[in-house]
């Protein structure tokens, strides 16, 4: 029944943080579930929900999980959704200093989620604090990791 459907991830930025945008994880599954989509995990109090859905467009997964949030939550919270396999290509592509042992570094992974752009992100990251510790080989790394994939010619 499952066979034909893809895994995804959602990510909802800003929910269950210091007590603002309370989002129960129990009712955001039961609100996904809703949508048609099947095998719902959440993950800790985090927002991050794991589903799967035969549905193959992620502006429209996005777009019905936004929908359904503020429907139910009356939050208007952003959502980014890749599938499992971009995931994956993302953590089997990432550099090769990335999540190595030493404690000293602490990596993150900035998911920018449109209308946003790369260019947008980049210059207010290279002006923080942290970038003072991030050694320009990184962030030369950083930004090509980050840019938008050539787009393809169609068939």
């Amino acid at each position: 029944m499952f066979a034909d459907m893809k895994r995804y991830i959602a990510l909802l930025r800003g929910i269950n943080i210091s007590g603002k945008n309370k989002v129960p994880m129990a009712e955001l599954k039961k609100g996904f579930e809703t949508l048609a989509f099947v095998e719902v995990k959440t993950y800790l109090n985090s927002g991050n929900v794991i589903f799967s859905s035969d549905e193959d467009n992620i502006r429209k997964l996005t777009d019905k999980i936004e929908e359904m949030i503020k429907n139910q939550f009356g939050l208007d919270i952003p959502v980014f959704v890749l599938s499992r396999e971009a995931l994956e290509d993302i953590l089997q592509n990432a550099p090769d200093w990335w999540g190595s042992e030493n404690k000293e570094i602490y990596d993150n992974l900035i998911f920018i989620i449109p209308p946003a752009a790369f260019s947008d992100v980049y210059p207010l990251l290279r002006s923080c604090k942290a970038s003072a510790h991030i050694p320009e080989w990184r962030r030369l790394e950083m930004e090509a990791a980050a840019a938008p994939e050539p787009t393809k010619p169609a068939p």
